[in-house]
């Protein structure tokens, strides 16, 4: 059922190794999902439609556009290249006097559109320059 599982409902489909094991009379299934390079993986959702998630803590939350970008960049290994503005230094400027950022505020901050501003983030981010944080309410950004 979880290799029916992996192959329905995930893109790409996902190889499982799965392992029985017996254990104070009991039966114990052991399930390792390796770590893939064709990120991002995409899970169908209960409304037929493909949604990335990612694991923090213990909860699986939705992947925001900034994380699917920066995962999908990463799966298919094309280089990242900055240039650096005015925009990009007003955010490491405001994010050395803050401890974080979130979109919106970086939108407001410079005033540029929502587009561009996650265009910015997902280059930083997939350099390592800033970290994206996410959260059942909210994504935000701080200095890595």
């Amino acid at each position: 059922m979880l290799e029916q599982a992996a192959n329905f409902f995930c893109k790409p489909e996902l190889n499982i190794e799965i392992n029985e094991w017996r254990i104070k009379g009991k039966t114990v299934l052991e399930a390792k999902i390796p770590r893939g390079d064709s990120k991002p993986y995409y899970a169908k959702g209960e409304d037929d439609k493909w949604w990335v998630y990612i694991r923090v803590a213990d909860q699986n939350l939705l992947a925001s556009k900034v994380v699917v970008d920066v995962l999908r960049r990463e799966g298919n290994g094309s280089a990242t290249i900055i240039e650096y503005t005015s925009k990009e230094k007003a955010l490491l400027d405001f994010l050395r006097d803050n401890k974080r950022i979130t979109i919106k505020e970086y939108c407001k901050l410079i005033n540029i559109s929502r587009w561009r501003a996650i265009k910015i983030l997902v280059n930083l981010v997939s350099v390592g320059v800033i970290r994206s944080h996410t959260t059942e309410k909210t994504e935000f950004f701080t200095m890595s």
